[in-house]
């Protein structure tokens, strides 16, 4: 698992459901890396917007045919729960997209490729 995020994350609404799926995750063998990504990474969300989660498994298929994942994570201790959930396809990979109170969390699950080399650009690495 990828260490938890060290950046600091854009809303207060956002935090505390961001730290409770990650300390879910952390315990998740099957998940390699979790990230935010979407509007709020880029300090465009609005208070409405979703909170979007890529998550990286060894098998993503796992998460969608077993749904007590979502109980595990400790929705109680930001005092909300799961209201209901909808699952997307985006090709190689799957989004659950699940309401709790006013916010919503879309997690896309995606496979996992093992280690890859990266390439850096000269200049966009700092």
């Amino acid at each position: 698992m990828a260490s938890p995020m060290e950046a600091s994350l854009p809303g207060p609404q956002v935090d505390p459901i961001v730290e409770v799926v990650l300390a879910w995750a952390t315990a998740q063998t099957k998940l390699r890396a979790v990230a935010l990504v979407g509007s709020h990474t880029r300090g465009a969300a609005r208070r409405d917007f979703d909170i979007d989660l890529m998550l990286l498994a060894t098998n993503p298929e796992r998460f969608r045919t077993d749904t007590t994942w979502v109980a595990h994570i400790d929705w109680h201790a930001i005092g909300t729960h799961p209201e209901k959930w909808m699952d997307e396809e985006y090709g190689a990979a799957w989004s659950r997209r699940i309401w709790v109170s006013d916010s919503s969390v879309e997690f896309t699950f995606a496979p996992f490729l093992g280690r890859t080399q990266t390439h850096q650009t000269p200049g966009l690495d700092k």
